[in-house]
């Protein structure tokens, strides 16, 4: 964690407590966070597509949630409630907005999973140096124990 650019640790503590994969973390928006019962509830998923598949030519497309087409809330400590909530403040997010956008502004697009990986994650575990290889859902996946509400 302590490798990873400032703007990035938010959007991993919120993976690593959550389990949530890519295309639901990228689109998660300050109105699915309830700060006051502290639930995160996934709406949508973000969706990378090769642009000449797509009518308007997008590389990411918002989709409904797909499973069993319900929402699902998780439940989140009260640390990263805090952490949301800064990130909201820091930004100036308004509810729609992405809580973890390309820019790391208030009007970013969603983050590419590939451009993350190879700009961000890789060089990061380069500085940390474990000595082992960990891809992004792994070092998740080592920490997750998400509570369904």
């Amino acid at each position: 964690m302590d490798e990873l650019p400032a703007r990035y640790v938010a959007m991993v503590l919120t993976d690593i407590e959550t389990g949530l994969r890519w295309g639901e973390l990228i689109a998660l928006r300050p109105m699915d966070v309830d700060f006051l019962r502290p639930l995160v509830t996934v709406h949508r998923v973000i969706v990378e597509v090769s642009r000449k598949f797509t009518a308007t030519g997008e590389r990411m497309v918002v989709k409904p949630y797909p499973k069993n087409d319900e929402p699902r809330t998780l439940r989140i400590n009260p640390e990263l409630v805090d952490t949301l909530s800064r990130q909201v403040a820091t930004l100036g997010l308004c509810p729609e907005q992405l809580l973890f956008s390309s820019t790391g502004r208030a009007d970013g697009n969603p983050i590419s999973r590939n451009t993350f990986r190879t700009k961000v994650w890789l060089p990061a575990l380069e500085r940390a140096g474990l000595g082992f290889h960990v891809r992004f859902h792994d070092y998740a996946d080592l920490w997750v124990m998400p509570m369904v509400a």
